[in-house]
């Protein structure tokens, strides 16, 4: 009994409730009723419902529209062809199951999705309570993050690690292992063993040719077979981790 529209999507205000209306074509393609105004997230599974486009469809403002004399779906038939059609009973029962069937669906769905909404919502709000704790750590722990790399940052040289990683880089090839490491502000020394004698040279060069090295210096011990190095470290370049 509304005044139809040929395209667009409207909340329509009724009597009793709000009707949510997609029109294509002069055809209601789809519609839904609330007791209230739906909702952003009841709105857009509507649209998405009808395969409406959502990204130009904002939340929409109710709009009255207005009664007409007659439903908008009577068709221009002589009144007489459907009184004569009311006098078949047969013909007024098919019609009366027709327009039932789609009704008693709609019915059945509606009370379907009605459970399981109601049932999604009692497992979110489950999920949500049992998570707060974690989600309430993890908030914490990058916040924690944060300030440590904050601290780090102001430290001009590469971390131990990198620099641990760049010394046995170094070493891959040959049959030595680091039995001491001692860094403090940008000065390293290590203790390399062997088990023959070790050159000097060849690890002074080796060190002094990598970039986060230099003024490498070399002391042997233990008959040759340990070899310690002394070395400053290379601040890290700008904008570097």
């Amino acid at each position: 009994m509304r005044e139809p529209e040929t395209e667009a999507i409207r909340m329509a205000v009724m009597t009793d409730g709000f009707e949510g209306q997609v029109w294509r074509d002069g055809f209601l393609a789809a519609s839904r009723w609330w007791p209230a105004p739906p909702s952003t997230s009841e709105w857009i599974s509507f649209l998405r419902s009808a395969g409406a486009d959502l990204s130009q469809i904002p939340q929409p403002v109710p709009r009255e529209a207005p009664l007409l004399n007659q439903p908008w779906t009577a068709a221009s038939v002589p009144i007489t062809d459907f009184w004569s059609l009311l006098q078949n009973d047969r013909a007024t029962a098919i019609a009366a199951a027709v327009l039932a069937i789609p009704f008693l669906y709609l019915i059945g769905e509606a009370g379907t999705l009605g459970i399981a909404n109601a049932h999604v919502n009692g497992v979110l709000a489950s999920l949500s309570d049992a998570n707060k704790s974690i989600r309430m750590e993890r908030s914490a722990a990058l916040a924690d993050l944060d300030v440590a790399q904050k601290y780090l940052a102001l430290d001009p040289y590469p971390s131990q690690f990198q620099l641990m990683a760049s010394a046995a880089r170094l070493l891959r090839d040959s049959k030595l292992s680091i039995s001491e490491w001692t860094y403090n502000v940008g000065s390293l020394e290590l203790v390399i063993h062997g088990d023959s004698p070790i050159d000097a040279t060849t690890y002074i060069k080796a060190f002094e040719g990598d970039p986060s090295f230099t003024n490498v210096t070399t002391t042997s011990e233990n008959q040759e077979r340990d070899l310690r190095m002394r070395m400053q470290v290379n601040p890290r370049e700008p904008g570097s981790s």
